[in-house]
């Protein structure tokens, strides 16, 4: 999924809610081993609503980048192939 919203009009009504456990419950049967969003700088309920349910916060550089949230779903698969 490359993204995805809730109108303006539409909003603190669960929908939000419900596409994010939606998309990491898709993303866990699909074998992904973690999630990533980015959410506008200025967005703060989806802040906090991807905190609620266990993101955390990606560092960026970039001053008008927004916030990059991930959430890991699995050990990844490569993290002991070199070794």
């Amino acid at each position: 999924m490359l993204a995805f919203g809730v109108a303006e009009d539409q909003r603190r009504r669960g929908v939000g809610t419900a596409l994010q456990k939606e998309m990491i419950r898709l993303a866990t049967t699909l074998g992904c081993y973690q999630v990533r969003s980015r959410s506008g700088g200025k967005n703060v309920a989806n802040h906090a609503l991807k905190l609620s349910l266990g993101f955390g916060v990606h560092p960026t550089t970039a001053e008008d980048a927004g916030v990059f949230f991930v959430l890991p779903l699995a050990k990844d698969p490569d993290a002991n192939a070199s070794s």
